[in-house]
Formats: C-alpha cells, structure tokens, sequence
C-alpha cells in the first residue's frame, strides 16, 4: 500500500456519484495502491453495499459510516483523520482525478517536506487558475492573495499529515468551510511553512 498519498471521501447519499468516483480512481490509481478512504455521513440510499461490493475488488479502500448524519465539517474532520497516509488527498464524492498527474503529484511529496499542496482543477470545460504558475509559497498571505479563492473548492486540497494533527477543527466546526479555515489557522501558527 502506498504511504505517501491517499485519497479521502467524505459522502453522504451520493451512492451513484460515489460509485462512478470509486471506480475510475481505481481504474487510474490501482497500480499505486493509493490507499482511498470514504467516509459515509449515515447514507440510507445503499451506500454501504455499494462500497462493500467494490471493496472486494481493491483491498486499499476502507470504509467507514456514521450512524447518523453528523454535518459536513465533522465528516471532513473524519476523513481526514482516517488516512495514516503522509498526506491526505479531500475529495469530493462526485469530482474526479486526472490520474496522468499522480505520479508528478506523488513525486512532489515525497521530495519536498510541504505542509500543503494545492492542485488545480476544471471549472466546467476551462482551468480554474490560469495564470499563475505551479511554484512554492512560504508567505501565506502570498498564498492567500493568489489561490485563497480556488483553495475553497475542497477537491483542490493535499494536507500533510502533520497539518491533520495538529488542526483546530473545533475552532471551524459548523462553517462549511472546515477544510480552508484549519490550513490558513494552521498556517498563522507557524513560523515557517511550505506550500505548492
């Protein structure tokens, strides 16, 4: 099992967005088996089964849900702390991977000692960042001013393992927008810090 990257999806009642999302990661990702972990918010539309039936196919997915649906934030939280992975990769239960860029993205991590990496991605048929270059921010207000806006979009979002234990995920908890609060908290705390 691969232990740099993961992927890690929170779902709630998607089953058939979930479905489509786990099979072509697979598809795309299995030769590295990139370890992918979903996180079901108490789906009551067949989730499980669904997830159980793929799980026999690709022994890297782990499961887990909810009794009941416990908000966003707290399934984001959850997600996230599953992964034993060096760095957790948000996704979104119906967004996708272009999996040509895996292996650049996975040679990144283990290069560099980030704290955050932050991938581009499709808005309809056009990039969403166009004109700004891949490159490293250690100024996150740099970081902020240039990809603040793209870096809401919880599908663009690598943590680093480190980032995951020591977040404050209480401080954003009911904001739905957990993902982006406990990296720029996260970010103010320390004293130097890398991103790309």
């Amino acid at each position: 099992m691969n232990t740099i990257l993961s992927i890690c999806i929170p779902t709630y009642n998607r089953r058939d967005s979930l479905k489509q999302g786990l099979n072509q990661l697979i598809d795309g990702l299995g030769e590295y088996a990139i370890p992918i972990y979903v996180s079901d918010n108490g789906s009551i539309d067949g989730t499980e089964t669904m997830v159980r039936d793929i799980m026999e196919k690709y022994p890297f997915l782990i499961y887990s849900r909810n009794e009941c649906n416990k908000g966003a934030d707290f399934n984001f939280e959850k997600v996230l702390k599953m992964s034993e992975t060096e760095y957790a990769w948000l996704l979104g239960d119906d967004d996708i991977i272009h999996c040509e860029f895996i292996e650049e993205i996975i040679e990144a991590l283990s290069r560099y000692q980030l704290d955050i990496m932050v991938v581009n991605g499709y808005g309809g048929k056009s990039v969403r960042v166009r004109d700004i270059a891949s490159k490293f921010y250690e100024d996150r207000n740099l970081l902020l001013h240039d990809i603040g806006w793209h870096m809401q979009w919880m599908s663009c979002l690598i943590f680093s393992r480190k980032l995951i234990q020591e977040a404050d995920f209480e401080k954003y908890k009911d904001t739905y927008l957990l993902q982006y609060g406990i990296i720029f908290d996260y970010l103010a705390r320390k004293q130097h810090s890398l991103a790309y």
